[in-house]
């Protein structure tokens, strides 16, 4: 199991990116209260633009991504947005 450095609850800005329509509907249900901005994209390059134009904390990235390699993806992310939580 991997221990988040920042609770899922307690992010603020959360980024969901999924080629699959069901999970991200039902990460968004989980994730989305009054205090805490929660937005979906269906593949790896809409998650780059977003992270690019945003500050966001956390990151649900589904490895299927029609796409982009991702790992390629998650290396990319690592070294560019160092903390942002994936």
């Amino acid at each position: 199991m991997t221990t988040l450095p920042i609770s899922p609850q307690r992010a603020s800005h959360v980024l969901v990116a999924s080629p699959n329509r069901i999970a991200r509907k039902r990460i968004l249900e989980t994730m989305r209260t009054p205090f805490c901005r929660v937005e979906e994209v269906s593949g790896g390059a809409e998650a780059l633009h977003h992270l690019e134009n945003g500050l966001w904390q956390l990151l649900f990235l589904d490895r299927r991504l029609p796409d982009l390699n991702a790992e390629e993806l998650t290396a990319v992310i690592q070294q560019r947005f160092p903390d942002t939580v994936r």
